[in-house]
């Protein structure tokens, strides 16, 4: 091997064991988070046996040789015939996308939308995207999905999607057509560049089947392809419409995706600054500090207006004030155990920096991480990193105050600025080291191996639940309705109420003082064992409910009618009485209490009671029995 040719293999192997340590790491610890080989014990044995012999083979002589030959053989395809591959791949990945969908109903957002879903909805969807408030994030999609339903005659889920499966297709082929036309460049460049496209691709659009991110990623990824054509043909001399259009419609279905203006507006000077010299320097450097200057000032400003906040608006009733979506700089106001971070904290930094594995192809982060140093001064790259810096500051600040400190919005607004720029790079480059196609295969496999796991409902499962209890164990992020979710895929009844005990008691070790993720967990058990007429299951799973989350005292009156019928009687007439203290306006629960104090033969305390019920709700279908019971009880006294 020449000199040139070892330096570059041990380059991309050093390379490629730091980004694939987090992976390996995973694949053993099972911290539930990351998208690809942390999950391969779910799988048949011989296939973590198989991708690691691949991994091996594509490392030796003769494997980097026979794929560097492939390599070439299909750059060259996909330069000579640009637009027949571009299709065949789309059309491979929509297979893929429809065979294989990630199980739509497992993840809480998407079960929220689908089950709420009714045909007064696109009213509301239309109303709120028209608001313009914080209640518009996303509503676009909801509209499109509603649309396409009622046009195809298709059910709301299956819209949402048939939604998601074209847009994947889309950008399949648009990312596929820009490998082919970068000008100037190999065959095994292009492969390269495409390579990482269907990896992060994959990786990131898989994931629209569950959320409404798919559309704004895709229209993202459209106006940054528009863009790194443009910047591959040299210094803009004009903007094109279409990248335009692309932007507007991204931000259109999601306000998260205004990241990329920065590198919108540095395109637009670039243009102008060609015709115009003396805008030169706001095309360059000068502009790029000046900007990100401006968001710094911008966020300074906001956060001296709001001030920091205590808690998160997931649990405040999903209408946020703006002053809940950043992040505490201090931990004065941080006294709830779901909010543990504070914005230069440890633990929010080491998240952050420990997300980038999770939100984007390891390859991507690969080609950056290899190339950009060798980068040599491009002022058109000036273009494209404002875009990743205002995307990573966006999540770093903003991303947390939900709950947890990289949710799906990281995919949405971070991995395209990350993906063009590492294919800006490559073409740059303009050739591949020896260990780079090795390296971007092996890394890629982490997405191989997420179809792989989403092939089977119950892997599915097992995945999200890792997911949701290693999420309630770090940093309270919303596991109770991911978990009830991934639960209610499970149609037998039966089944699934002890497959919740079964992780309830996974729980158990990590729940603290008013733990209303688990409380919430357990009340979903106790109706569904009343589903089953299990009544000393409810009994039971409703004392763990209040036990969890004592605060909760509303659930003294289902628990009280429990033990008045099953349990402990005197218990259940204190919890009733406990409850009517606070919600003494509750026909049903004098009712109840009427009944417990009967059973008891406490005449007069039921007489009194049933009389406060008759009071209340008159008319109430139990009126009639309540009087006849009333007056056999004081008869009975006589």
């Amino acid at each position: 091997m020449d000199p040139n040719g070892a330096r570059g293999l041990g380059r991309a192997g050093a390379w490629f064991a730091v980004l694939a340590a987090p992976l390996a790491a995973g694949a053993f610890m099972s911290a539930g988070w990351t998208w690809g080989f942390d999950h391969l014990h779910r799988l048949p044995v011989w296939t973590p046996a198989a991708l690691l012999a691949l991994a091996i083979l594509v490392w030796t002589r003769a494997g980097r040789r026979a794929l560097g030959r492939g390599a070439e053989a299909v750059g060259a395809r996909l330069e000579a015939a640009p637009l027949r591959v571009a299709i065949l791949v789309a059309i491979l990945a929509v297979a893929a996308f429809a065979l294989l969908p990630i199980a739509t109903r497992i993840y809480g957002d998407s079960r929220y939308i689908l089950d709420d879903y009714s045909p007064a909805n696109l009213s509301v969807h239309i109303e709120k995207m028209m608001s313009l408030g914080l209640l518009a994030r996303g509503r676009a999609g909801f509209v499109l999905h509603d649309l396409v339903s009622r046009l195809t005659g298709l059910s709301y889920e299956r819209s949402y999607m048939l939604v998601s499966i074209l847009c994947g297709g889309i950008f399949i082929f648009a990312h596929a057509r820009l490998a082919a036309r970068l000008p100037a460049i190999g065959g095994r460049m292009r492969a390269a560049i495409l390579c990482i496209g269907l990896t992060d691709g994959a990786n990131q659009l898989f994931f629209g089947h569950v959320e409404n991110y798919t559309l704004p990623r895709l229209f993202g990824s459209l106006f940054l392809i528009g863009v790194v054509e443009s910047l591959a043909k040299g210094p803009p001399r004009r903007i094109r419409a279409l990248p335009l259009l692309w932007f507007l419609l991204a931000v259109f279905f999601h306000s998260q995706t205004l990241v990329l203006l920065p590198a919108l507006l540095l395109w637009i000077a670039s243009a102008v600054a060609e015709r115009r010299p003396a805008f030169r320097d706001w095309a360059g450097g000068q502009g790029l500090v000046a900007g990100l200057g401006a968001m710094v000032g911008i966020l300074a400003i906001a956060y001296l207006a709001y001030g920091s906040i205590c808690y998160d608006y997931i649990y405040s009733g999903g209408r946020p004030h703006p002053r809940q979506l950043f992040l505490p700089i201090t931990t004065e106001c941080v006294g709830l155990p779901y909010l543990r971070y504070t914005l230069f904290s440890w633990a929010h930094i080491a998240d952050f920096f420990g997300s980038l594995y999770s939100i984007s192809s390891p390859a991507v982060l690969f080609a950056l991480v290899t190339l950009l140093p060798a980068a040599r001064r491009d002022p058109r790259l000036l273009i494209l990193i404002p875009a990743i810096a205002a995307a990573a500051l966006h999540n770093f600040i903003l991303n947390p105050a939900i709950g947890y400190p990289f949710d799906w919005d990281l995919m949405c607004v971070l991995s395209p600025p990350l993906l063009y720029t590492a294919v800006f790079l490559l073409w740059r480059q303009g050739k591949v080291s020896a260990g780079a196609l090795p390296a971007l295969l092996v890394l890629g496999l982490a997405t191989a191996s997420l179809f792989l796991v989403n092939a089977s409902p119950d892997r599915v499962r097992g995945r999200v639940e890792e997911m949701g209890v290693w999420l309630h164990r770090t940093y309270y992020g919303g596991s109770h309705y991911r978990l009830s979710a991934n639960h209610s895929t499970i149609a037998d009844v039966e089944a699934q109420a002890e497959d919740r005990l079964r992780v309830l008691k996974r729980l158990a070790p990590q729940t603290y003082g008013d733990d209303r993720e688990v409380a919430f967990l357990w009340e979903k058990l106790a109706m569904l064992a009343i589903q089953l007429e299990d009544w000393h299951g409810a009994l039971d799973a409703y004392r763990e409910a209040l036990a969890a989350e004592p605060s909760r005292w509303d659930r003294s009156k289902p628990l009280g009618y429990l033990e008045t019928e099953v349990g402990v009687l005197p218990r259940g007439i204190f919890l009733l009485e406990s409850y009517l203290e606070r919600a003494p306006a509750d026909p049903e629960a004098w009712l109840l209490l009427g009944d417990a104090r009967a059973s008891d033969g406490d005449r007069e305390p039921a007489i009194r009671a049933w009389s406060r019920f008759l009071d209340l709700a008159p008319d109430d279908p139990e009126a009639g029995r309540v009087r006849a019971m009333i007056e056999a009880a004081r008869a009975g006294a006589d």
